[in-house]
């Protein structure tokens, strides 16, 4: 079998993928990428550095949440192995980490599981549980005596992507810049790349610590989705309380087959005016709030430490055959992003359409016709690497990373939130 006649195979497996009911995604990949290259050019991270957090963003929450239940179709399929015996043969598959790391992404994306995430104070629950559990993991690798500096700068960089990505969500998933913060004393301002951003969470907190108090309720999107949005559940902006009606993943706020746009209506910025403004405006509220959220981990002096130790890593001087697999588990994620219509939506602008179409994919995730491969995203060589074996993806199987970030706030054996006992009578 050719390998342009695989990857229509691949991309066959990868379009079911999108079928069968998957967790939620988050902000598209393209958007997270450039909400966490803004903090890591704040703090002048090298560029091997900031592709390593660039890759854990995507790999643990995304990955291992919505991707994973068809990675044994997608190798199988490049390799041509008969499915049943390579499911068997992927040993870790039945192992108690494989099963946390996939019931532990799924509290990674501020959801509204089964619409318990109903009130401010748990929301900030959140926040501060993820906050420490960050700064802990950090320093616990870092003071790890028995890694060796590869592994342990590979994890330090990969729990700090992660835990990005669980903040970049939530200016995503939730009606946070619908919110008129003028009732704080706050209103919207720029970014220092000249972008209008709304206030951050911290921001806020900062000018009213109790989150029970203000004057607005946030809201993120009920998942799984209530069956039939007739039934009356709204936030009280009146917006039916659905990821797809929430979601800014995309720049055309384009979900489930049909504009949003009427959903996202609310100043500064209405999306009827300009979604792409709109959805900028959340992607620069993250943008910010990522880079608020490395300042807030360094803190702890020794959280500091442990990122100041790994962020100008250069991995030529290191060890040049570890940018193989660096490079190849990035063009793996713009392929599986292109893939899934997930690197900007259905229909992304030309910039990231091409994009897609140099690791063979359409914008609609077909395959491209005549197109020869290569990655983009990374040069991978003339053909992409498609395998989840190497050092990068193996971090998240040998230490346990996205288990230690939901502590205290998420259950993986009954997979629901865990808050303290009632407040506020919810």
């Amino acid at each position: 079998m050719t390998r342009h006649h695989r990857l229509r195979r691949v991309v066959a497996i990868l379009t079911l993928m999108g079928t069968v009911g998957q967790p939620v995604w988050a902000f598209d990949t393209f958007w997270h990428s450039a909400a966490t290259g803004a903090a890591t050019r704040e703090f002048h991270f090298s560029a091997d550095a900031t592709n390593i957090v660039q890759f854990g963003n995507f790999s643990g929450p995304d990955f291992f949440g919505p991707l994973y239940e068809g990675m044994a179709k997608l190798e199988a399929a490049l390799r041509g192995d008969n499915l049943k015996e390579f499911t068997t043969l992927r040993d870790y598959d039945t192992t108690r980490r494989y099963r946390e790391i996939r019931r532990s992404a799924i509290f990674l994306h501020f959801d509204n599981l089964h619409g318990t995430l109903n009130r401010n104070w748990k929301f900030n629950h959140i926040f501060v549980n993820l906050l420490t559990n960050t700064q802990q993991t950090i320093n616990t690798l870092y003071s790890d005596g028995r890694l060796n500096e590869g592994n342990k700068k590979m994890a330090i960089l990969m729990t700090l992507g992660a835990s990005l990505h669980v903040v970049q969500d939530f200016y995503s998933h939730s009606d946070w810049i619908h919110q008129d913060f003028s009732k704080f004393g706050l209103a919207p301002s720029r970014t220092p790349w000249g972008k209008l951003r709304a206030p951050t969470w911290f921001e806020v907190l900062q000018q009213s610590p109790d989150p029970n108090s203000w004057p607005i309720k946030v809201s993120s999107g009920i998942y799984p989705p209530p069956a039939d949005e007739s039934t009356g559940l709204k936030s009280l902006l009146g917006v039916p309380l659905t990821h797809t009606r929430f979601n800014h993943d995309n720049s055309e706020l384009f979900y489930d087959g049909e504009s949003q746009v009427g959903y996202h209506n609310f100043p500064p910025l209405l999306a009827q005016d300009s979604p792409q403004e709109h959805q900028l405006y959340a992607v620069n509220t993250a943008a910010v709030a990522s880079i608020e959220w490395v300042r807030k981990l360094e803190e702890d002096p020794i959280t500091k430490s442990s990122i100041d130790y790994a962020k100008d890593w250069n991995l030529r001087a290191y060890n040049p055959a570890m940018l193989k697999d660096l490079s190849a588990s990035l063009a793996v994620t713009l392929f599986l992003s292109c893939a899934a219509s997930k690197w900007d939506g259905a229909h992304p602008p030309k910039a990231r359409a091409n994009e897609c179409r140099g690791v063979g994919i359409a914008a609609d995730g077909s395959a491209a016709a005549g197109v020869s491969g290569g990655a983009v995203f990374l040069p991978a060589g003339p053909a992409i690497a498609l395998s989840f074996y190497n050092e990068f993806w193996a971090i998240h199987i040998r230490f346990d990373i996205l288990k230690s970030l939901i502590l205290h706030f998420g259950d993986t054996t009954t997979g629901e939130y865990v808050f303290p006992d009632n407040r506020d009578g919810s």
